[in-house]
């Protein structure tokens, strides 16, 4: 979900992937998690998971993560990427993963809100 929003949010220029530091390869999004973000007027379109891996952390200018310990896994993989790792909020987002649908409409907003924040940090 939360590539889908930043996409929307930041428009074209911007180039955002999606990886997980517990990523199976290949997997859809929920059908929730769709919905959730359909319900922002925003098309996830194809999604696949992928994990991360060290020539996308390279090629990474800043890497966001939702939790802490998603930035530990990334800084196992690469410990170089301290400097452009950090979590998109100051508290872990939680996965709504297995839950009604009302918790992913829920986070859906959260991510907005915080890509909205910094992007417009950054200016971008």
């Amino acid at each position: 979900m939360a590539a889908a929003i930043a996409r929307a949010v930041a428009g074209d220029g911007v180039r955002i992937e999606s990886a997980g530091v517990g990523a199976i390869s290949g997997a859809d999004a929920t059908p929730e998690a769709r919905e959730a973000v359909r319900r922002m007027g925003i098309e996830m379109g194809e999604h696949a998971s992928r994990p991360l891996t060290r020539q996308l952390i390279e090629e990474a200018d800043e890497i966001v993560c939702m939790t802490p310990d998603h930035v530990l896994g990334v800084l196992e993989l690469d410990p170089e990427a301290r400097g452009k790792t950090t979590t998109l909020a100051g508290e872990p987002i939680p996965d709504p993963i297995g839950m009604p649908l009302e918790h992913y409409i829920r986070t859906a907003r959260t991510l907005r809100a915080l890509i909205q924040r910094r992007m417009q940090e950054a200016q971008l």
